[in-house]
């Protein structure tokens, strides 16, 4: 009996270590395989972000820094920031109140062509007052190409000052170009488009969303004075070559787009380093290095990147697709992946909607260019076309003019001036309508939107 003693010890501390063993395979495991899976990922990071290094592609602030760098002129950035730097100046912003365009005038009267205008004498006085600005101005922007700022990276936290202040120089150009048509100098109203295409172009290679934001609204503010300027037929055929120069460019809209992704890209990446960045409170579990979702961030911009921007109904088709592809995939993913992925859902830019802005943006150029085209047409055999296909005979090249949709833009005869039309992207349409907008027809929100969509072409003199 004696003897059986050690058997039972032996038996006892075989079940202790078996219990001890399981406990620490129901604990040890789960962490193993956490740990396990976050190594992983960080070894997969590391090799992307290698990847896009030996692609020149930036990942993070200093290499963004680079990266913009390297896409822009230095030559006009002296010149240029202390332009912007005085458009934010004191005496600059208080010598504009009153004033339309550049304050906030009490009671505001739109330009009308050949009308009298309530605020002319007020913007003659102004725009003198400011003479040697604005020939600073024309020195820097007329015929520019991207010109570089310097701008301190910090990933989402990053300021932009001076492509703010861009959108002062296009309101200033504006209202001189206004002025311009109003007393009918046709060499000044030329100059003052050049001028509002160069502050565009001064930011077409900007490597980040707003950035490019930036750009497309103030050339669309350009565009629009041009339209005035065409209808009224103030332009001759070398200024209206000069200016369709500068608008043929104007990088394609897929590289902007790209140069847009790229620099979100870059800005994202830090923060999965770091998620303080992202200026978000967030759980305290979510806090440090987040290799994984890093990883989803960058399959995501890796599909923006792919996306083809060739023609403006695959880009469009492509960009809505993959961001309701996000969308669904966030919405429908489980407790995990939505930890996984919680600072991928807060970094990822709308980029569908981005991609809609581009491709308005291209639009509005198209139907700029379609209408230099029948200006030069009629110019060279004092009549207007039959029909848009009879542009292709101008010796100049329009470069591609087809708009969203499929169907070219609308074009006919009437009283002897030519209408034009297309569609805006943020109406019902989603082609060129047969017959032209009945502006009459919509409230004065809908009509501010869509004017800009029909242009009448005056007849020569």
């Amino acid at each position: 009996m004696l003897a059986a003693e050690p058997r039972k010890s032996r038996t006892g501390l075989y079940i202790f270590v078996a219990c001890l063993a399981g406990v620490l395979l129901l604990c040890g495991g789960p962490l193993t395989w956490w740990f396990g899976r976050q190594s992983i990922a960080h070894r997969r990071l590391e090799e992307k972000k290698a990847e896009l290094v030996a692609r020149e592609m930036p990942i993070g602030d200093a290499s963004l820094e680079v990266y913009r760098e390297r896409l822009m002129s230095k030559d006009k950035s002296e010149q240029w920031v202390q332009i912007l730097e005085t458009l934010e100046s004191d005496p600059f912003t208080q010598s504009t109140t009153g004033l339309p365009i550049l304050g906030v005038p009490e009671d505001e009267q739109p330009f009308v062509p050949g009308q009298p205008w309530a605020h002319a004498e007020d913007v003659a006085k102004f725009l003198q007052q400011w003479s040697e600005l604005r020939e600073d101005l024309h020195d820097v922007t007329e015929k520019t190409e991207a010109i570089w700022t310097h701008t301190e990276f910090d990933s989402f936290a990053t300021l932009l000052p001076y492509i703010q202040t861009s959108r002062s120089a296009s309101r200033l150009l504006t209202l001189e170009h206004i002025d311009a048509v109003r007393r009918n100098d046709s060499d000044q109203a030329y100059h003052s488009l050049l001028a509002l295409i160069g502050v565009s172009r001064s930011m077409e290679k900007e490597p980040l969303v707003i950035s490019q934001l930036v750009h497309v609204a103030t050339l669309s503010v350009a565009l629009r004075q041009l339209k005035i300027s065409l209808e009224l037929d103030q332009l001759s055929d070398q200024q209206l070559l000069a200016i369709l120069e500068q608008l043929q460019q104007i990088p394609k809209a897929g590289d902007r787009y790209r140069l847009a992704v790229a620099g979100e890209r870059a800005m994202a990446l830090p923060v999965f380093d770091d998620p303080s960045g992202v200026g978000e409170e967030l759980p305290r579990a979510a806090m440090g290095s987040r290799s994984i979702d890093a990883l989803a961030s960058l399959e995501i911009y890796e599909q923006m990147e792919n996306i083809e921007t060739d023609s403006l109904d695959t880009f469009y088709d492509q960009t809505q697709k993959l961001d309701e592809r996000i969308s669904q995939s966030f919405d429908e993913a489980g407790p995990l992946r939505r930890f996984d992925t919680i600072l991928t859902g807060l970094t990822t830019p709308a980029m569908g909607a981005v991609g809609k802005a581009f491709i308005r943006s291209e639009m509005e150029t198209r139907i700029a260019k379609t209408a230099i085209g029948l200006r030069l047409y009629e110019h060279q055999h004092n009549a207007w076309p039959q029909a848009l296909d009879e542009l292709s005979t101008l010796d100049v090249d329009l470069g591609s003019l087809q708009p969203l949709g499929g169907k070219p833009f609308g074009f006919r005869v009437a009283d002897g001036d030519a209408l034009l039309w297309g569609f805006d992207m943020h109406s019902d349409a989603t082609q060129v309508p047969d017959e032209p907008i009945d502006l009459e027809a919509l409230d004065e929100s809908q009509r501010e939107a869509s004017e800009y969509w029909l242009w009448r072409l005056k007849q020569a003199d």
